[in-house]
């Protein structure tokens, strides 16, 4: 075993990283994992080495395939219709063991490896990582475990990767992470650098929880029926942005918090409703189920928009707001 077993971890940046000895890799909308075959056996630890082996035990069953002591780091995801499942993901780990062995026959989930930590008992942290790539590489090959164990893409093509930031969100590609070719694998420290995928779409104002000196807005859009659906909330707006939202006569609060987003659990707050008429740029990070993940960063008042032409199908796309 390696010394530590702590992963090694990335610092995030609004800016994705060029120049030589860089390669990029997606930032898969899972949980990283770490695969080992050890001689008490196949463990799957968490990021923080929590036990998951007993919530995703059909990745336990690749610890046969590899050679004895040895340790794969990656991503846990759940392939599902169009995209990833997260929601597949958490569930595994609100159910006991017995549960997650039926749902493991009936939709077993994926390791997406992107490192090889240890082969046979020779500790690869060491070693840079074009190295430790090619024997990933070759030992995913042999294994052919897929669907169970993907290898995840790499690229030193800066403009390839872009294109996973602006074009994949919606089917559960969160960002990209940058990593140097030559470095050596550094438990525990945040070496790599991860840029999170963003889109900008046109929301409509529901209404905003909080005071509307410092208002989280509550944002939703048209599906095609032409009915309004709430899909998320920002961050807090700076007094300075608020003008057009206190211009408005709130149209009735509601003491039951609003559906937001999809794992944050409920809120305390109730909300204040405001008619449907303004109209809020927004960036967002990932889409999960028709809503997002994160809360959404304000960038403008669109007056020139037209609430009904803020429809779901922007969240589907790859495109931006113009």
């Amino acid at each position: 075993m390696p010394d530590r077993l702590e992963p090694q971890l990335s610092q995030l940046s609004r800016h994705l990283p060029s120049g030589e000895g860089w390669v990029y890799e997606p930032k898969w909308d899972g949980f990283r994992g770490m695969l080992a075959r050890l001689s008490a056996g196949t463990r799957l630890f968490s990021r923080r080495l929590r036990d998951l082996g007993p919530h995703y035990p059909e990745l336990l069953e690749l610890g046969p395939r590899l050679p004895p002591d040895s340790v794969l780091d990656g991503e846990i995801v759940a392939f599902g219709e169009g995209g990833l499942d997260f929601g597949a993901l958490q569930h595994r780990l609100t159910i006991g063991e017995r549960a997650a062995r039926a749902a493991a026959e009936l939709r077993p989930v994926s390791f997406v490896a992107f490192d090889l930590l240890r082969l046979a008992g020779e500790d690869l942290t060491v070693k840079p990582l074009t190295q430790r790539r090619r024997l990933l590489e070759d030992l995913a090959a042999g294994l052919a475990a897929r669907p169970l164990l993907e290898l995840t893409p790499q690229t030193d093509s800066r403009d390839l990767a872009v294109s996973w930031l602006t074009g994949f969100l919606s089917a559960g590609i969160e960002g990209v992470v940058a990593k140097q070719s030559a470095a050596h694998y550094r438990p525990g420290e945040r070496a790599w650098i991860k840029v999170k995928g963003e889109r900008a779409l046109r929301a409509v104002v529901r209404g905003y929880t909080g005071s509307v000196l410092q208002p989280r807005l509550v944002l939703a859009l048209y599906d095609g029926d032409g009915v309004l659906h709430t899909f998320g909330s920002t961050y807090p707006l700076r007094p300075r942005e608020v003008a057009p939202l206190r211009q408005l006569e709130p149209a009735g609060w509601h003491p039951e918090p609003p559906l937001l987003h999809r794992w944050q659990g409920q809120q305390a707050e109730g909300w204040t409703e405001v008619a449907p008429a303004l109209v809020a740029e927004v960036t967002v990070t990932h889409v999960d189920h028709g809503r997002i993940r994160h809360s959404a960063r304000f960038r403008r008042w669109r007056a020139d928009v037209a609430a009904t032409s803020c429809r779901f199908d922007q969240l589907a796309g790859g495109g931006t707001a113009d």
